[in-house]
């Protein structure tokens, strides 16, 4: 009896990971013609296996004796579907006659390739071979010719798993089998079946930041066990591959070198003898070995990176005498004098030389808090210079910013306030005063303030107050009739494909059938714009299909069945969708 472990490394986001079964049903695996009968372990130890699967993996069968029986593809999305797949196993008979091993996995390597044509993201497939025998009926293939094929035509992660079921040692085979990559050869003794035990990392690419001043960084790697432990010896060892470190005679060195899979692995990136490195981006792999034969990491390599350079960072600085947050004072709206109705405030910005090089570009967006009464109108009462409306990019050439307010009496009197918004994925916003939110690292934030005073009462508006009390009813039921509206709500969609969906200024917006957006999905659903005494919320209201919402302060999902108010950092999932909410203003207390 042995442990069979395949240690899987997540792919990237849209990667999925995903198993196909070949499996012999001639009559030898039932005890016939003096095998012993090893079916029945075979299918206990694939149910088990499929038990452990979390939803979204698809499994393959190709049940085959002197041709394949049938092609089965099943997508678990629920545990009734694994139910569905363990009757299948129980089902499968083995009464056939010969083996035709070599044509099975040659039909199921083209039947895979066809399936991930149509499938978005990277699919890694696991190839499991259980048999009792060796091939008797494929013409055009032999071992050595077929394995060859399957290095040929595999996806880049997937692997295949020979397992032979009593047979005896062959030295041949073995030298053949060494000598193909992504290929395991398992011998098994007579009634022996090894379990099949999923650890798979969840985390496929490492990367370890800006080592350029303390030349290490640590990074956790986190891994997800199904099934059966390995044994407490076992352990993994780690090794980094930098080809251009390795040229300039430098050694990126991780630590731990091995270590058991556990939950979570603190991994450290340390550069020795990094005296003569050149400043740029380093990218490599860290290769992880099994300390046993029989237990496999399937992927075996770790996409790592690291820049050693200066980081292209802006700095955002207030005039001489001022200090951010960016408080505007009181304006006097009501005065004769133009230029008293209007205040200026700059703001400069400098782009480091790194920054200056890179080409990149800082986007400037200006909001206001969605609880104002009277907000002001972003591009005509209050607009940034020299950005166009209330949203533009700047790059190394801007010096300056202008935050301008222009008042008018049609304004109302009280504190407005709100932000200014500088996002880049690719440089660093500093200075102080200036905010990132951590569920945002790439956006950054200056808040203003601005105070319109009261007008002073003239003797004679005790004569008027009917009229103007008259008046403030009439606008507050304006105001109430006024629908409320989604001020700088947006949807990053990362699955199946990316984009953002922007429902800034929207009070209302529909998906799904009949909607906006994913027209040709079953579910259907509404976000719209909700207030709730003075404070405006986003409200995220299912109409048909299966919605489900990740709060960002909770780990588990919910299913949503009627209303329920979103927040920045939520998910929302549905069909094979998957949404994150983003908003500087919708966020949860």
């Amino acid at each position: 009896f042995h442990f069979f472990v395949k240690v899987g490394i997540a792919q990237p986001e849209l990667t999925a990971v995903d198993y196909a079964f070949l499996v012999d049903v001639s009559g030898s695996m039932a005890g016939q013609k003096g095998h012993t009968n090893i079916f029945p372990t075979v299918q206990s130890a694939l149910q088990q296996f499929v038990r452990s699967l979390e939803v979204g993996s698809t499994v393959f069968f190709f049940p085959f004796d002197d041709r394949i029986r049938e092609m089965k593809e099943f997508s678990i999305q629920s545990e009734a579907n694994k139910k569905h797949i363990e009757n299948y196993i129980r089902s499968l008979r083995a009464d056939g006659n010969n083996t035709a091993i070599y044509n099975t996995i040659h039909a199921s390597l083209e039947r895979i390739n066809e399936y991930r044509k149509h499938k978005s993201g990277e699919h890694t497939v696991i190839f499991f071979v259980y048999t009792d025998g060796d091939d008797n009926v494929s013409k055009e293939w032999n071992l050595e010719s077929i394995l060859g094929h399957f290095n040929l035509k595999r996806g880049e992660h997937d692997w295949l798993f020979y397992t032979e079921l009593g047979l005896p040692s062959d030295a041949h085979k073995v030298k053949i089998f060494k000598s193909q990559p992504h290929v395991i050869y398992v011998q098994e003794r007579r009634g022996d079946v090894h379990p099949i035990i999923h650890i798979e990392t969840l985390i496929p690419v490492l990367n370890f930041g800006n080592l350029k001043s303390s030349l290490r960084s640590t990074r956790v790697e986190k891994f997800e066990i199904r099934g059966e432990k390995p044994p407490p010896e076992y352990a993994v060892t780690v090794e980094s591959v930098f080809e251009d470190l390795k040229s300039q005679g430098v050694f990126a060195q991780v630590t731990p070198k091995s270590f058991f899979p556990s939950e979570s692995v603190e991994l450290e990136l340390l550069l020795v003898n990094a005296e003569g490195i050149s400043d740029g981006i380093y990218r490599g792999i860290l290769k992880l070995r099994s300390s046993d034969p029989l237990v496999v990491i399937a992927p075996n390599e770790i996409s790592a990176s690291f820049s050693y350079q200066i980081d292209p960072q802006i700095e955002i600085l207030p005039a001489t005498g001022e200090e951010f947050p960016l408080n505007m004072g009181e304006v006097n709206i009501h005065s004769d004098i133009a230029s008293s109705r209007e205040i200026k405030k700059a703001i400069f910005v400098q782009f480091n030389s790194t920054a200056e090089r890179s080409g990149e570009k800082l986007k400037v967006t200006l909001i206001q808090d969605p609880s104002v009464d009277n907000p002001l109108e972003l591009g005509k009462h209050l607009v940034v210079d020299p950005i166009q409306g209330t949203e533009g990019w700047i790059g190394p050439d801007t010096k300056q910013l202008q935050l301008i307010f222009r008042g008018n009496p049609d304004l109302s009197s009280g504190t407005y306030q709100g932000k200014i918004l500088f996002g880049s994925d690719k440089l660093t916003v500093v200075g102080k005063g200036i905010e990132t939110k951590e569920s945002s690292p790439s956006v950054h934030s200056l808040s203003w303030i601005v105070k319109i005073p009261k007008k002073p009462s003239p003797w004679w508006v005790w004569l008027v107050i009917p009229i103007v009390l008259g008046a403030i009813g009439f606008l507050l039921v304006r105001k109430k009739l006024q629908p409320p509206v989604l001020t700088d709500l947006k949807l990053d969609v990362r699955e199946p494909e990316t984009k953002v969906i922007d429902l800034s200024g929207r009070s209302e917006v529909k998906f799904g059938k009949d909607g906006e957006h994913f027209q040709d999905h079953d579910v259907s659903f509404f976000i719209r714009a909700k207030r709730e005494g003075r404070k405006v919320y986003a409200v995220l209201h299912v109409q048909d299909g299966q919605v489900l919402l990740k709060k960002s302060d909770e780990q588990d999902d919910t299913t949503l069945i009627g209303e329920e108010k979103i927040f920045d950092g939520d998910i929302v999932k549905f069909e094979n969708n998957k949404v994150l909410v983003s908003s500087y203003s919708f966020t949860r207390e």
